[in-house]
């Protein structure tokens, strides 16, 4: 049903994509020092803190899709599920992974000794292999994972159905047991990048999705229904929950072999369905905010384009623009920022209408209404 869609929480999806954007900005130009501690761990953690609000949204959209999928006994059209998961992400990720391979940095992935790289993007289980993982496209692991999810969705969405909240429990036990098992004794936990590549698999990122499916469960079904003060009041406190929990990584870790590495992004995914919860309740009739709502409503809209357009566009400003580079090596790298953010929507919303014609002859091919 479309009235299970909520503004609220594509105002998230722009936020947590935002964050990604000003992450890899920050990075990219060099990790400049920022005095305000609080700012600091936004945007040192803003990759995690984003990656993970995508994979709890994809939880909460697939809840959504499957709940529209079923019919009056509870069985659900897997067939239309499947056509509608491939034309959402497919048509747009091969077509990132094309001009990729062809234009960017010089052909470099067009000689066999890549084609397994290759091939592994191509089926979405480029994530799995260490090597490969952050290849082509550094953002496009997440839609491994995200993929692979989509595969086990409609066995957790009836888990759901039978028991919401010990589904949710289970899923976090499982993945902080499983994480630290990986951490400990599979993973090579001298290397951080082995413990970031085996903490963001699906097993080891279930929770994430299970807890949107959670949330889709209270706030699209309207299991939950708050007070103006109650839904601020959780709001509240799950910035303050957010402050504590980026304070905790940054001094503990977050791909660490410790409890901090094996509870991080449960305990912050728990928090960020409290604040969806709460924001989902608010509503605030503002005309500056409204103004803002509609341009993050915008930004969302085009999320999945932008987020697999803006790494690949910065690498390629860095590289080759004078201007970017001149502003960088003078230390003004928010400037670069602002001009990433505005760049990265620009491409983002151009390639996204650009493969909605695609999409469209998708449907027309598989007969999708």
């Amino acid at each position: 049903m479309n009235s299970m869609r909520n503004k609220k929480i594509d105002i998230v999806r722009a936020f947590a994509l935002l964050l990604v954007i000003i992450y890899h900005s920050w990075v990219l130009t060099g990790s400049a020092q920022i005095h305000n501690s609080l700012i600091y761990r936004l945007i040192a953690l803003g990759g995690e803190i984003g990656v993970t609000v995508f994979f709890i949204l994809s939880g909460y959209g697939i809840y959504c899709s499957l709940s529209n999928l079923e019919d009056e006994n509870g069985k659900i059209n897997k067939k239309e599920f499947a056509k509608r998961r491939f034309i959402r992400i497919v048509p747009h990720y091969y077509l990132n992974i094309f001009v990729t391979l062809l234009l960017m940095d010089g052909g470099y992935y067009l000689g066999k000794e890549h084609f397994a790289d290759i091939v592994s993007h191509l089926l979405f289980v480029h994530n799995l292999i260490p090597r490969y993982f952050g290849e082509i496209n550094g953002v496009l692991w997440t839609m491994g994972v995200i993929v692979q999810f989509y595969v086990i969705s409609i066995i957790l969405f009836k888990s759901m159905k039978k028991n919401v909240g010990l589904t949710t429990v289970c899923s976090i036990v499982f993945t902080v047991i499983v994480k630290a098992f990986v951490f400990k004794y599979i993973t090579d936990t001298g290397l951080n990048i082995q413990l970031f590549v085996a903490g963001r698999q699906l097993f080891t990122a279930l929770d994430n999705f299970v807890l949107g499916m959670f949330a889709a469960y209270l706030i699209a079904e309207k299991k939950i229904n708050l007070n103006c003060i109650a839904s601020f009041a959780l709001v509240i406190l799950s910035f303050v929950g957010l402050m504590y929990i980026n304070y905790s990584g940054m001094l503990r870790g977050i791909h660490t072999n410790n409890l901090s590495g094996y509870t991080w992004h449960s305990l912050l995914a728990i928090d960020i369905v409290v604040f969806m919860i709460g924001i989902a309740n608010v509503n605030i009739k503002l005309g500056w905010i409204n103004w803002i709502q509609k341009g993050l409503l915008q930004i969302a809209k085009y999320e999945y384009g932008i987020y697999i357009w803006h790494l690949l566009m910065m690498k390629n400003l860095l590289a080759k623009s004078p201007m970017i580079i001149g502003l960088v090596q003078k230390g003004q790298w928010m400037i670069v920022c602002l001009a990433f953010i505005v760049i990265s929507i620009m491409i983002g919303v151009v390639m996204s209408i650009m493969v909605e014609g695609i999409q469209n002859s998708f449907k027309k091919i598989m007969h999708f209404n």
